[in-house]
């Protein structure tokens, strides 16, 4: 894994966090909280092929969601409406990502972001090499991040 990879996966992440989700990354001075119960995997073809996975902590799925909604707090997002958050959080990270990693003109074709199992039998653990990952510690929750590549290097 490349180090340049991760601070870029890192980066971008903690900024699309920040700018949708309204919550900030802290520092990881206690360890990272646990692992994350639900994951997001958005597939994409382009110059290279692979998978962006985004797995967080429960409890901040409806922080997340009532924060890109606008919603009031006294309103409570719906589980449609957590869910679609987590995708949109993963498809803006991925999108961002890319571009920083194959350059600026490359062209990807990103699919809609799928709810993903953590078993070995999911499309994120078939045949592609993490090539970067990425822990985020939140107020809210742990947030895990992995680049995937089919064949495990980027060009």
């Amino acid at each position: 894994m490349s180090k340049k990879t991760e601070a870029v996966l890192n980066d971008v992440a903690a900024r699309a966090i920040e700018e949708l989700g309204f919550m900030f990354p802290m520092p990881e001075e206690d360890g990272f909280p646990g692992r994350p119960d639900i994951a997001v995997t958005v597939p994409f073809s382009g110059p290279f092929d692979g998978q962006l996975r985004l797995a967080v902590s429960k409890n901040m799925i409806p922080v997340l969601a009532a924060n890109m909604l606008g919603l009031d707090d006294d309103e409570s997002p719906d589980n449609l409406q957590c869910v679609d958050a987590l995708k949109e959080l993963a498809n803006v990270i991925c999108g961002n990502l890319l571009p920083h990693v194959a350059g600026p003109d490359s062209v990807f074709n990103l699919q809609s972001p799928v709810l993903d199992s953590s078993d070995e039998s999911s499309p994120v653990h078939a045949g592609a090499p993490s090539v970067g990952t990425s822990r985020l510690t939140l107020d809210e929750g742990a947030v895990e991040l992995s680049l995937h590549v089919e064949g495990g290097n980027l060009p």
